[in-house]
């Protein structure tokens, strides 16, 4: 009888040593490779001072701004490299604003590019842009990145003799249009032309740590 006992004890210890290990959870964060990281950050001027737009600026910039109708509006965009690897093909393309998309090509880990892109005011919009890279590793199928950014608003605020107004019976307005104020807003509309011009000829560009929440 004690043999039968012990047999069973020693044959119930081999069937759980032999028993499959559980299988762990895949941990998402883990398949990700921690190399290719990045930050894009999109900022709007919010003084309406042209020349005090500048990409090094301290306290104009911000998540939003209000400017006239037909002014240029001046964005700041800010590209880091928070992984350990370094990027190449960086491009900030996926953008509705056409002067703010760049090739940046190549960014060192920990690296940061700041550069300015201006857009004309014509009604309240709210864009973000798009970075996109890919890591350095000696694999052929090296990581990617593709970050957005937060959005920004501008807000186009109209004079109140230029301001829209709704229409009237029949369809027909009930005071004047922006159509039929036309000098003010015409004047307006190619002095914000003549400053994109100058300003498109001329981009600016650093590089170095990013811009802290106080330096905005």
């Amino acid at each position: 009888m004690r043999g039968t006992w012990i047999t069973g004890v020693l044959s119930a210890i081999a069937g759980l040593a032999l028993l499959p290990a559980p299988a762990l959870a895949a941990d998402p964060d883990a398949q990700a490779d921690p190399g290719a990281r990045a930050t894009v950050l999109l900022e709007a001027c919010t003084t309406g001072v042209f020349a005090a737009c500048s990409v090094d600026a301290i306290g104009v910039w911000g998540p939003s701004a209000a400017v006239a109708p037909g002014m240029v509006t001046t964005f700041r965009v800010t590209v880091h490299n928070t992984g350990t690897a370094d990027l190449t093909g960086v491009a900030v393309a996926r953008t509705a604003l056409p002067g703010c998309r760049h090739t940046i090509g190549a960014l060192a880990a920990g690296d940061t590019v700041s550069y300015i892109c201006f857009a004309l005011a014509i009604h309240d919009v709210t864009e973000r842009v798009t970075v996109t890279g890919r890591a350095v590793c000696p694999a052929v199928d090296c990581p990617t990145v593709s970050v957005a950014s937060d959005p920004v608003t501008i807000r186009v605020v109209y004079p109140p003799d230029t301001a829209p107004v709704a229409a009237g019976r029949g369809g027909a307005p009930a005071g004047p249009t922006l159509a039929q104020t036309g000098p003010p807003v015409t004047a307006t509309l190619w002095t914000g032309l003549v400053a994109l011009a100058c300003g498109v000829l001329v981009l600016s560009a650093t590089r170095g740590a990013p811009p802290s929440r106080d330096s905005r």
